[in-house]
């Protein structure tokens, strides 16, 4: 499926990085968010947090302010980059 993008990004998120709940439910709403936004606007549809070495909090709604966390270190981890390339 040539152009379908949303196919493609939920395929791998659910069959390679996470193939079960809750982080495999988190593949939808993020590509929604970040995508979609990037897209168009040049930025995210709603507040996104990119941090680095804070895995508690990878793919986790923060209470406080309502945004996203996506922690750049765990999603290296999980895509399978060696631990040399973000050292």
């Amino acid at each position: 499926m040539v152009g379908d993008g949303r196919f493609h990004f939920a395929h791998f998120w659910e069959t390679y990085l996470y193939a079960a709940s809750p982080r495999k439910d988190a593949g939808a709403p993020l590509y929604q968010l970040v995508r979609h936004g990037v897209a168009h606007v040049f930025g995210t549809k709603g507040p996104i947090k990119v941090t680095k070495n804070t895995p508690a909090w990878h793919l986790v709604r923060d209470p406080s302010d309502g945004s996203v966390h996506i922690d750049a270190t765990q999603l290296a981890l999980d895509v399978g980059l060696p631990a040399i390339c973000f050292a």
